[in-house]
C-alpha cells in the first residue's frame, strides 16, 4: 500500500486527512484534530475550562473556528506523484 503523508499523531500512512499550515503537521482521524484543536486553545486561552463548561468551545465550534482562521484544512491526495510512502512488511517507510 502506498501513502501520500504520515500522519504525525498516529504514525500511520494516510492519503486523506488534515494538513495544519500548509503542511507542518498531517492528522489522519478527526478526533485527533479536536485533540489537537483542544490543547493548542487551551494554552492560548486563560478562560478554556470555563468555556467549556458553559458550552461555548464544542467540537464543531473549534474545527469551524480554526478552519476559518486558516491553521487547517481537508485534503485528498489523489496523484502519483504525492506518493511518499509505502508499508513493507508493515511497516510504513518513506521513498527515497
Amino acid at each position: 500500500m502506498k501513502y501520500a503523508r504520515k500522519c504525525d499523531v498516529t504514525g500511520t500512512g494516510m492519503n486523506e486527512g488534515f494538513c495544519i499550515k500548509d503542511g507542518e503537521m498531517y492528522i489522519k482521524y478527526e478526533s485527533d484534530m479536536i485533540k489537537h484543536l483542544r490543547e493548542i486553545e487551551k494554552e492560548g486561552n486563560l478562560e478554556y475550562d470555563n468555556d467549556v463548561k458553559e458550552g461555548r468551545l464544542t467540537d464543531d465550534f473549534l474545527l469551524s473556528d480554526y478552519y476559518e482562521c486558516e491553521y487547517y484544512y481537508w485534503t485528498e491526495w489523489e496523484c502519483d506523484d504525492d506518493i511518499q510512502y509505502e508499508k513493507l512488511n508493515g511497516v510504513l517507510t518513506e521513498i527515497k
